[in-house]
């Protein structure tokens, strides 16, 4: 399924002039997002989900500057409510490490990155899309809770000269 992912990008951003806009649907086979809900695209969210196409939402709408999760966003729930698809929760775990909010390029190096999926969810009878996305928000600190150690402490083992779980290199 990954093959044809459509990352949703911010428009105000990603698609604001054109060399950014062909490299972003170039490479990461974005299609842009207005989170002003101002301006319509010709391609919606909702007809690539009709058309089977997965897609790839980041809920806060923005990097964090922190490094922590904030308030999840409702749209995903209630595009995914819509056309009566799952949602999957997914953790990326360092990737704010690996490219700051404001930076241009990710930093040098191998900085330990991990993607952590749940399983799919599904809105409950009655459940509103904010409901359900605080409900996705639990899940996915519970994955960062659960596995971002681990991944995390490949950094630390790097900067230690030893391979991940404590093997001198």
């Amino acid at each position: 399924m990954s093959r044809y992912l459509a990352a949703g990008a911010a428009a105000d951003y990603f698609f604001d002039v054109w060399w950014r806009r062909g490299l972003t649907a170039l490479f990461f086979n974005a299609f842009p997002v207005d989170r002003s809900g101002n301006h319509p695209r010709r391609v919606s969210a909702k007809e690539l989900l009709q058309r089977g196409v997965p897609l790839l939402v980041f809920p806060e709408g923005t990097r964090s500057k922190d490094l922590k999760l904030h308030a999840f966003k409702p749209g995903a729930a209630a595009l995914a409510t819509s056309v009566g698809v799952p949602v999957l929760p997914v953790a990326l775990i360092g990737a704010g490490e690996a490219h700051p909010r404001g930076s241009s390029w990710p930093k040098p190096g191998r900085l330990p990155v991990g993607v952590v999926y749940a399983e799919p969810m599904q809105a409950e009878p009655g459940e509103t899309a904010a409901e359900f996305m605080a409900r996705v928000k639990v899940v996915i600190e519970g994955l960062i809770a659960e596995h971002g150690p681990r991944i995390l402490a490949s950094k630390t083992d790097q900067q230690a000269g030893t391979e991940p779980g404590g093997v001198s290199t």
